[in-house]
């Protein structure tokens, strides 16, 4: 659960960061590493949904649009969401 401020907890946190390295072939300390880095970041979005991927960044919207298109990208938010299996 979220804490008083609807931010993810550290335990959350965590928990995505093994699913989400799970799923992309990389430690979690890799993962964690890349996504303090703006560029390693931007070029891991890159690879894994091109120039829509690096949109999405900055555009909530976009990154609606791309989950909702790719199939592949809306397996793995659903995997690291939980989503679709309460309903």
């Amino acid at each position: 659960m979220a804490n008083q401020n609807g931010k993810p907890t550290k335990e959350e946190i965590e928990r995505l960061l093994q699913i989400a390295s799970k799923k992309l072939g990389i430690t979690p300390e890799k993962l964690k590493t890349t996504l303090s880095d703006k560029k390693a970041t931007q070029d891991l979005l890159g690879r894994l949904g091109g120039e829509k991927a690096k949109q999405a960044l900055h555009d909530p919207q976009a990154l609606n649009d791309l989950v909702k298109n790719n199939p592949q990208a809306k397996k793995f938010y659903d995997d690291l969401t939980g989503g679709g299996k309460n309903g």
